[in-house]
């Protein structure tokens, strides 16, 4: 279990290195997770695309 020093440690490594980006939601393809232990991002393709309405679309491009 980790300690609120190092749980706070990691949560300012994540925001300092987040960048966000503006677009349609229908435009994702992929999930960003956030590693505390090795202090990066990665992100990791979803198994379908949203459509303009936010809804899962099962035709991925």
């Amino acid at each position: 279990m980790w300690d609120s020093s190092r749980l706070t440690t990691a949560f300012g490594r994540a925001a300092e290195t987040i960048a966000f980006t503006q677009g349609d939601i229908a435009d994702c393809n992929q999930i960003a997770m956030f590693d505390p232990e090795f202090g990066q991002w990665h992100f990791v393709p979803m198994p379908f695309q949203f459509d303009g309405g936010g809804q899962p679309n099962s035709s991925t491009t």
